[in-house]
């Protein structure tokens, strides 16, 4: 049995004989973001619309490959925060805090994309 949603969606897809070109006109995106998906470089989809239309197309139960797109990004997620408790606790807090006081997902992820531009430049001018 499948396990990661990674593994459920390229199962289903070579089952089918679709390629992930294929996948890419239908739902969008580049081969190589399916492909990243399916090897468990990326998170699946948070869009559970999506993830159901996809599952359709492919014949698999929907309520299995949306379970499996959350546990994937559930773990993914734990991990992550596991590693930066393990590193700085009262860091690990204050963005979870942040993450759970934040009504804009959007304004979050701009906030950090500019806090790893900072710390990027920083590293460059530091090299």
């Amino acid at each position: 049995m499948k396990t990661t949603f990674g593994e459920l969606l390229g199962a289903a897809r070579r089952k089918r004989g679709i390629t992930l070109r294929q996948i890419k006109e239908v739902f969008g995106g580049v081969p190589s973001y399916w492909s990243e998906i399916e090897t468990g470089r990326r998170l699946p989809p948070k869009d559970n619309g999506l993830l159901r239309k996809i599952a359709k197309f492919l014949g698999i139960d929907e309520e299995v490959f949306v379970r499996a797109a959350q546990t994937d990004r559930i773990k993914k997620d734990t991990s992550v925060m596991e590693k930066l408790y393990n590193t700085d606790p009262e860091l690990a807090w204050g963005l979870f805090r942040a993450m759970e006081d934040t009504k804009n997902e959007n304004l979050l992820k701009d906030e950090f994309h500019k806090i790893i531009a900072a710390l990027n430049k920083q590293g460059e001018s530091n090299g």
